[in-house]
């Protein structure tokens, strides 16, 4: 067992320049997701299928611009259409991003029918060669089914907490509960790290100044675009420039939630 430990964290040190560790300013390990939908449903549910390609291309390049490496947490009704959405998914995967499950409804179904659409979810991305362990609830409704079930299929990280939202605490603290690793949303004061209601910046200078070392932002692919599909040209803006300020400012870590996990689950073996 010592010996594991001793090439986990030999492995780790090499995976993250050696630089990050000697530098006064210490890393910020900084988790970007997406829930990949075709529909907004902030427009009464319209398909935006016509500018999911548009919009995916430019976040992706955004990321590519910025070396971020994301986890895209694909909608279970897109998942289900990945024909119609086949190359956008190969380039999602071919710059390096981690692919996740997203699913509404989950207060909807009993066990054995969530448990059945889950399985299906994971079986659908076989076909590009993942294996999905990423996971968040649609409107962040998680249930103890639900929980179950994830620790049951082989799901590693759970990002359905948003605190203080429904029935969640207010903490964003990260934690194991078994081997299903809750990071939640970064939060304060009722605000999450996402674009809907600017002052990014502001959210982020606070919560690294308090010495968090892990931040978790979400933002939505039909985010960039107006009520009428056209591309919300600020918004792409918004983005480019919050992206800039934070590697401008601190020692930014992007990573993939599988990638954050094996890091967390690293350190805990020294408690």
């Amino acid at each position: 067992m010592q010996k594991e430990v001793v090439l986990i964290s030999f492995l780790f040190i090499l995976l993250f320049n050696i630089n990050e560790i000697d530098n006064d300013n210490p890393p910020v390990n900084f988790i970007v997701t997406i829930d990949w939908e075709k529909e907004r449903p902030e427009i009464g549910g319209s398909d935006i299928y016509e500018s999911i390609e548009e919009t995916t291309l430019i976040i992706l390049d955004i990321f590519k611009e910025h070396n971020i490496k994301a986890t895209f947490l694909v909608e279970y009704d897109s998942m289900a259409d990945m024909f119609q959405f086949e190359e956008l998914l190969k380039r999602i995967i071919d710059d390096g991003h981690e692919i996740g499950l997203h699913f509404h409804g989950t207060d909807w179904y009993d066990y054995n029918e969530l448990k059945t659409w889950i399985l299906s979810g994971k079986e659908k991305a076989k076909k590009y060669d993942q294996d999905i362990v990423s996971f968040r609830a649609g409107c962040f409704v998680m249930t103890d089914d639900l929980k179950r079930i994830l620790k049951e299929t082989g799901f590693l990280v759970d990002l359905s907490k948003a605190p203080g939202f429904l029935d969640w605490d207010t903490e964003d603290t990260i934690y194991f509960e078994d081997n299903l690793l809750i990071l939640p949303l970064t939060s304060t004061e009722g605000r999450y790290l996402n674009f809907y209601k600017g002052n990014m910046e502001e959210l982020t200078t606070k919560k690294i100044e308090a010495e968090y070392d892990t931040l978790v932002m979400y933002f939505h692919n039909w985010n960039i675009v107006n009520d009428d599909l056209t591309l919300n040209t600020e918004k792409i803006e918004e983005i480019k420039n919050y992206f800039t300020f934070i590697e401008n400012k601190y020692n930014i870590r992007y990573m993939r939630c599988k990638e954050y996990y094996e890091y967390f689950k690293w350190l805990q073996s020294f408690e």
